[in-house]
């Protein structure tokens, strides 16, 4: 009697423990609006198949975070966070409504994030503190300003149109807020990637018969000289990146059937061609130059993949599923591949029937892992910020 007494006692507290064993994600609730990270709720996990990938106790451990425009609503546009301290992804709304937001880069601080802003119909270049909220503006009416990218904490880079209908590249020199302009003919397009060690951009120029690669300098005592790189005729070069060596550009070459996958050697003018589909998006390239990561659409599907340069290997990491819609614009920031400091993953964007989630791959684990649950109706540009080791 003493023994059933005793058990009916404990079976509260041994149901209590069992369920907090269970594997959760904390995420927003579609049904409520957030105004701040306390008011967040914690969720059954909802997708079977995420992955929690074994820590390497040989390696310190990181920290990292992802920042990216979140959509609960059409009308409720945010800038949420996602830290890397918890297996299964914490998105926390910064602040109230900050759909002004609409680009942000990141320079690998652990804390700030560049913006460009919309407010009244007015573009203003900024820098947000993520822990704090706070925007300060370093460039107020920027005009019809759009692809902004970092070099460094003290270089910002963004193409403008000018109200001649031409083209500028615009680099932005944060510690004393000056801009310096490079204007392009009426007519042509232009895309471009900062070199990551030397004071340097590369960037492509598409006219009506050829393209054009240059690499420029961005010193402010030889700003805007360059040198041509090479030309192609009668296809279009675009979103061009470079290796930390400026050894090695890869690119997306568009001709009127197909696109393809395609980097060059500089030294030996040797050229791979990684892959070829209808269209491919948004190269991106480790920072310790050993692997691309770029997606595609085709009849087949959108995928997400990944070349190893050691290994001369593509492979097939993940199967998309972005929304269709005509602006090349909209489309790629949705998936906007990144990657994490290390070289150990990478971050992206990628929808599950109606919602949107950001999800890693981890380069040496070979595994995917949904960060967030199938919260958002919308979502762009997910940004990784700098990491710190522990």
């Amino acid at each position: 009697m003493k023994k059933t007494t005793l058990l009916l006692l404990f079976l509260p507290l041994i149901f209590f423990i069992q369920s907090c064993s269970s594997d959760k994600t904390v995420s927003v609730s579609k049904k409520e609006t957030v105004e701040n990270p306390s008011q967040i709720q914690t969720q059954q996990l909802r997708r079977s198949n995420t992955v929690t990938e074994p820590v390497d106790a040989s390696q310190p451990t990181r920290r990292f975070s992802v920042v990216f425009n979140g959509h609960l609503s059409v009308s409720e546009q945010r800038l949420y966070t996602l830290s890397s301290r918890a297996e299964l992804g914490v998105a926390q709304a910064l602040g109230k409504n900050q759909s002004q937001f609409v680009e942000m880069t990141s320079a690998n601080t652990p804390q700030s994030l560049f913006v460009l802003s919309e407010e009244n119909g007015e573009k203003s270049v900024g820098q947000l503190d993520t822990t704090t909220n706070f925007f300060y503006t370093l460039a107020s009416h920027v005009g019809s300003a759009f692809d902004l990218k970092s070099q460094s904490p003290s270089k910002l880079g963004f193409l403008k149109k000018e109200k001649d209908s031409r083209l500028s590249l615009n680099i932005l020199f944060t510690e004393n807020k000056e801009i310096k302009s490079k204007i392009f003919d009426q007519n042509e397009a232009i895309s471009y990637a900062f070199a990551r060690e030397s004071d340097a951009l590369v960037y492509t120029k598409m006219g009506a018969t050829k393209s054009s690669v240059f690499k420029m300098s961005i010193e402010k005592e030889n700003f805007g000289k360059q040198t041509l790189l090479f030309e192609k005729e009668g296809v279009e070069i675009r979103e061009p990146v470079m290796d930390s060596e400026d050894n090695q550009i890869c690119f997306i070459e568009k001709t009127v059937k197909t696109s393809q996958a395609t980097c060059l050697n500089l030294t030996t003018r040797e050229e791979t061609i990684l892959l070829e589909r209808d269209t491919i998006y948004e190269p991106a390239l480790s920072p310790d130059d050993q692997y691309l990561v770029f997606w595609s659409e085709a009849r087949e599907g959108q995928k997400l993949w990944l070349y190893d340069f050691s290994s001369s290997r593509l492979q097939e990491i993940a199967t998309l599923s972005v929304p269709s819609k005509d602006e090349n614009s909209y489309r790629v920031n949705r998936v906007h591949p990144t990657w994490t400091q290390d070289s150990r993953e990478v971050i992206f964007g990628n929808f599950n029937k109606w919602y949107g989630h950001i999800e890693k791959y981890g380069v040496f684990t070979k595994k995917n892992q949904v960060l967030t649950d199938n919260i958002f109706v919308d979502f762009y540009n997910p940004v990784v910020l700098g990491e710190e080791n522990l």
